[in-house]
């Protein structure tokens, strides 16, 4: 419908908007963190969403993209609230090294993830072909397993209760995220190989 359209190539014209204030935010909040408990991960974490800031900044809009308002919110939604959350402040379940590693690891999935869609990588639902080596050869979202590593590492390096009921949030909208993109491209005869081929959606043998 025409309305839908107009709304689809209204998010995509502004979207960068949200995001860049939210990231200002995002890197004022952890430099005073910082300044008064300088540690590496608050301080990958904000490297880590500025890595998504800067593949967000320069991407293009795909040819076939879902045209329904609730998709392009949801995806806004689960890419927005991760600049909301704050440094850890209590102390760590996990040692420093091992949260380190995690969000180590988290990143290397979705810059992997990223640099195969490279500039066909985008926050709306949409068709960016279909992928199947690097981190695709394990999950079919890999880029999404890669946050939920990262922000789980933010969360055992120091506890809070605005972090978890964040990241609670963004997971139940990645899932939601999930179904939506799959809906999308199982009009591509190619994913339905692709499925059968990786059988997992984010998290191998349990998603």
């Amino acid at each position: 419908m025409p309305h839908r359209a107009a709304f689809v190539r209204f998010v995509h014209q502004w979207e960068r908007v949200p995001f860049l204030l939210l990231y200002a935010w995002l890197l004022s909040h952890f430099a005073k963190g910082f300044v008064a408990d300088p540690n590496l991960v608050d301080g990958l974490y904000v490297l880590d969403q500025t890595i998504v800031m800067l593949f967000l900044l320069f991407h293009r809009q795909p040819a076939q993209i879902s045209e329904r308002p609730i998709d392009c919110i949801v995806a806004l939604l689960a890419t927005l609230l991760p600049l909301l959350a704050v440094p850890h402040q209590a102390p760590p379940v996990l040692p420093e090294a091992v949260c380190v590693f995690l969000i180590l690891l988290g990143t290397l999935f979705h810059l992997s993830a990223k640099l195969s869609l490279r500039r066909s990588f985008g926050i709306l639902p949409a068709d960016r072909g279909i992928k199947s080596g690097g981190a695709y050869h394990y999950v079919r979202h890999p880029m999404y397993l890669g946050y939920w590593i990262v922000q789980v590492a933010l969360l055992l390096a120091g506890p809070s209760a605005w972090n978890a009921v964040l990241f609670a949030t963004v997971w139940v909208l990645l899932i939601w995220r999930i179904h939506i993109e799959e809906r999308l491209l199982r009009q591509n005869r190619d994913y339905e190989a692709f499925c059968a081929r990786t059988p997992y959606r984010l998290i191998p043998y349990l998603y």
